[in-house]
């Protein structure tokens, strides 16, 4: 059996004897230009071998529909279902053998089994099962599926070899949002799709029947009816079923099934569709337009470097930290799967993007956009810039509609769907940046743990104090100038070899001690606000990473040279002494 990939929900299907056709839309676009394909195809209707039997699952206009049927013969079989206005319409267009057909009511078409499987929806259609030889393949269609429904397909046809999954919430998400409900979705329905087609132990599964996207003077509404995206579903049914049975198909595409082997893909075979490349439907629910930007590109640069200075040198580290302690509420993102992307809006069009990665063994940070990103926050680039320079507080990511988000976290543990729980907006746990600017402001602590109870906005520009004691002379030796390369790069193997040490001994670098180093070196120059530091950071070339690396590294020093006080002092009186050496001739 092959089975060709037409886009949206169409299907041409071939076995030995037969060739059907299902739900065809044959033309570039639905309801004059309002819906167009996606992914984007191309048709060569002079290629497509006629069929020999159609299959209508419903009446909805993107499956019946009427301009594409009229290309078709009348005299071919036709599968529909119970449905008294669908019905008459097939008969006006002069289709004259249609068999209306009931839940699992079989229908034999020489060697072809053909199964209509139930919804539960009050709409009258089905998905259908395809069956010949001891090969199957499950077309979910528009179905509603329930468990009961999987099990019966499991039960009397085995494991279904090729399966194509229900996943979109397009209507509902579409629905809600015109209708002031925001931007959400069930997901337990979505899972619910998911895991009927992964029920019967199919030996490939690919997301299908929801391959629209609106064109012309509706293409806003793009970014927020359609929440998921193909790939990101092929990915959770892998992570459910196992690497290699999932896979997100385009139109053009075809699948071969055979009784007993593992179905083979083929990428644009078809002699009559094909997909061109084009760029994905994203879904972002907001209005991005109210969110102040920032005024030219030097500005943009100046907060990326604040921002980035803020996350490596205590967000992120603190965020490692809760990470594996299960007491943290941060701990849930892990527990979630969650990767949180953020976006700051810094004006033009043109963003700042960051993303944590919540799902591996290690927190993980990027920069850029996350293609499994599932947790977002759009950001205001003025209001950050201003909270980071101190000019406004923190509290202002909370209070002004300057911060937006929006989720979609659906995670996979130990072969079941886990979804967060519902909580009310004051309730939920908000992203790692705003939560601790609101509270600590941008020179707060590095914190080691979280800390639900601290206040909620520190005083602006405040740097957080250290119990730690930096002495003047390990600052002198950091701050040195005039060294020559090699000097340098002794250091740099120094601060290298004392991280390592560290590790391996089990003294902790942690937070408090890194910032104490910092805010000496601050201190010795004057770079006593967030704001000079990154002035003089941008003037030197020093990127955030850098710096952070060499506050690290250097207070790794520190540490390690106080564990080994006597051995360093030692060996510090020889070193003194072999310094001391002059040529004997001068």
């Amino acid at each position: 059996m092959r089975v060709t990939i037409l886009g949206h929900a169409g299907l041409y299907i071939e076995s030995a004897d037969q060739r059907i056709l299902v739900d065809p839309v044959l033309s570039a676009d639905l309801v004059g230009g309002a819906l167009t394909f996606e992914p984007e195809r191309e048709l060569a209707l002079d290629r497509l071998p006629v069929p020999t039997a159609l299959v209508v699952t419903h009446g909805h206009f993107d499956h019946f529909h009427v301009p594409s049927l009229e290309r078709l013969p009348r005299d071919i079989a036709v599968i529909a279902p119970h449905d008294p206005h669908l019905l008459a319409g097939l008969a006006s267009l002069g289709f004259s053998k249609v068999v209306a057909v009931m839940p699992f009511e079989a229908v034999n078409l020489g060697d072809t089994k053909l199964v209509p499987t139930p919804s539960d929806h009050d709409e009258p259609e089905f998905g259908l099962l395809v069956a010949e030889g001891g090969a199957a393949f499950w077309h979910m269609a528009d179905a509603e599926v329930t468990p009961a429904v999987a099990a019966r397909v499991r039960r009397e046809h085995g494991a279904i070899a090729l399966v194509s999954a229900k996943y979109q919430p397009v209507v509902r998400a579409s629905m809600g949002y015109q209708r002031s409900r925001g931007a959400r979705f069930d997901k337990r329905e979505v899972t619910g799709w998911l895991e009927a087609a992964c029920s019967v132990d199919p030996a490939l599964v690919f997301p299908y029947a929801s391959g629209l996207k609106f064109g012309g003077r509706h293409a806003w509404f793009n970014r927020v009816a359609f929440p998921l995206g193909a790939d990101e579903v092929t990915a959770l049914v892998e992570r459910r079923l196992g690497e290699g049975r999932a896979a997100t198909l385009a139109p053009g595409d075809v699948v071969t099934i055979r009784d007993g082997e593992r179905p083979i893909v083929e990428r644009q075979s078809s002699s009559f569709v094909s997909s061109p490349r084009s760029a994905p439907v994203v879904w972002e629910p907001i209005d991005t337009t109210t969110l102040a930007g920032l005024t030219n590109d030097a500005v943009r640069s100046a907060l990326a470097v604040a921002l980035d200075t803020l996350i490596s040198v205590r967000i992120a580290p603190w965020q490692r930290r809760v990470f594996e302690t299960p007491s943290s509420p941060w701990h849930a993102f892990r527990r979630d799967q969650v990767v949180w992307q953020l976006v700051v809006e810094t004006g033009e069009g043109r963003r700042i993007e960051r993303y944590f990665d919540y799902t591996g063994s290690s927190f993980v940070v990027g920069e850029g956009r996350s293609a499994r990103a599932n947790s977002f926050t759009h950001v205001s680039g003025r209001t950050l810039a201003d909270v980071l320079a101190g000019r406004d507080p923190g509290v202002l990511l909370f209070l002004t509609g300057d911060v937006r988000t929006y989720e979609k976290v659906i995670g996979v543990a130990n072969g079941r769907w886990v979804l967060p729980p519902e909580r009310s907006p004051e309730d939920e746990l908000a992203d790692p940046v705003t939560y601790y600017l609101r509270r600590y402001g941008p020179d707060g602590p590095a914190l080691d743990q979280d800390e639900p109870g601290a206040p909620e906005e520190a005083a602006p520009g405040h740097r957080a104090p250290s119990s730690v004691s930096v002495a003047p002379s390990d600052i002198e030796v950091l701050a040195r100038q005039g060294e020559s390369p090699a000097v340098a790069g002794k250091k740099a193997l120094l601060s290298w070899l004392a991280i390592r040490e560290a590790d391996r001994q089990g003294i902790a670098v942690g937070g408090a001690d890194v910032d104490a180093t910092s805010n000496a070196f601050r201190e010795r120059f004057g770079l006593e606000t967030a704001e000079a530091t990154f002035a003089w950071m941008a003037e030197v070339g020093l990127t955030v990473e850098s710096y952070s690396h060499v506050m690290r590294g250097f207070t790794a020093v520190r540490l390690v040279q106080e564990r080994y006080t006597d051995e360093v002092a030692a060996l510090a009186e020889a070193h003194a002494k072999v310094a001391s050496a002059r040529r004997r001739d001068e």
